[in-house]
């Protein structure tokens, strides 16, 4: 059902974000117990965001989702916790009869392109149904060139991917162009879909007087796939302000107010002793000074070499090195 079937050390960037979500929450836990929160999610085979969740929040209870028999049975032998439960179906068959009384956290870890509708649908109808305070995470496939490769020409390929994603977006696409169907508007026109999914009569008549508020949007790719994640919380409208005071999330320069742009996650694979040096000159060196010190580059090209330094920089402090031990 989700990406999970490859390991977090092979994928920097979504490993990344992960902690990144992590600081979320434990912004939104000064003023919310989320320990009492249920943590719903897509755990794949190995169940990983559901052990560091556990592992920071200590929720008492955990449920996983997952539609194939055979990544299901692998969850069962590998749960590594008993507060977890572990159910074969799917996301929509879930959604579609939630009726949870506890407060959540939900991760809608998607990543097929293709059932784009399907998951538009139940995030439409997952926040339609949801509690003040609850927060959802919701990752969606934001690479273009899933949408086809029809075409002999750039043109033709960009009008065809325009016309497919339209279809699949339907009426929450708005004000959009084929030339924003590209790798890097594409993550945007997505958080504006998203942002319209807000606005339907499905979520507005759940709670009048709440919205749903945009906390964190980021864009990252380990491969082929260019994937996007936003997470929001549903909030009375009046105590937005004083929510991101209190959380500390409005003076935080990773957050967003609006819906967007999304923050991009593009580190480089680091060695550990590459690792290791560029952190000893941080954080009082800037990333053009640690980049004149190397004596190598990140790319061929030298300014992507050094945009991938500086993006480095700016998340070192999430950046997960990953190591073979002997148990």
């Amino acid at each position: 059902m989700s990406g999970s079937n490859l390991p977090y050390h092979l994928r920097p960037n979504k490993a990344i974000e992960r902690q990144l979500f992590i600081e979320l929450l434990l912004k939104i836990n000064r003023i919310r117990s989320l320990s009492e929160y249920v943590y719903i999610g897509f755990g794949g085979p190995f169940l990983e965001d559901f052990k560091l969740i556990h592992a920071y929040f200590d929720n008492k209870r955990m449920i996983s989702l997952e539609i194939e028999p055979h990544t299901y049975q692998r969850q069962r032998f590998n749960q590594p916790l008993s507060c977890i439960e572990c159910l074969n179906m799917s996301s929509g068959n879930y959604i579609y009869s939630y009726d949870l009384k506890d407060n959540a956290i939900i991760w809608l870890d998607y990543v097929e392109p293709k059932k784009l509708a399907d998951q538009l649908s139940e995030f439409e109808f997952l926040l339609g149904k949801i509690q003040p305070y609850d927060v959802v995470k919701i990752t969606l496939n934001a690479n273009p060139e899933a949408l086809g490769d029809k075409g002999n020409t750039p043109e033709e390929k960009r009008k065809h991917r325009f016309q497919v994603f339209k279809s699949r977006a339907g009426k929450l696409l708005q004000n959009v162009d084929e030339h924003q169907i590209d790798k890097e508007q594409f993550p945007q026109v997505l958080c504006g879909v998203l942002k319209n999914v807000v606005k339907t009569p499905t979520v507005k008549q759940n709670s009048p007087n709440h919205l749903f508020q945009p906390l964190t949007a980021f864009v990252y790719s380990d491969g082929p796939h260019q994937m996007l994640t936003l997470t929001g919380i549903l909030l009375d409208q009046n105590e937005v302000k004083d929510f991101m005071d209190n959380t500390t999330i409005g003076k935080w320069s990773l957050a967003i107010k609006e819906w967007g742009p999304p923050e991009r996650i593009n580190v480089p694979t680091l060695t550990l002793r590459e690792k290791m040096f560029i952190d000893s000159c941080l954080p009082n060196s800037t990333p053009h000074e640690i980049h004149e010190k190397i004596n190598f580059a990140f790319d061929k090209n030298p300014q992507k070499s050094l945009e991938m330094l500086e993006n480095y920089v700016k998340y070192y402090r999430y950046y997960t090195y990953f190591s073979k031990i002997v148990v």
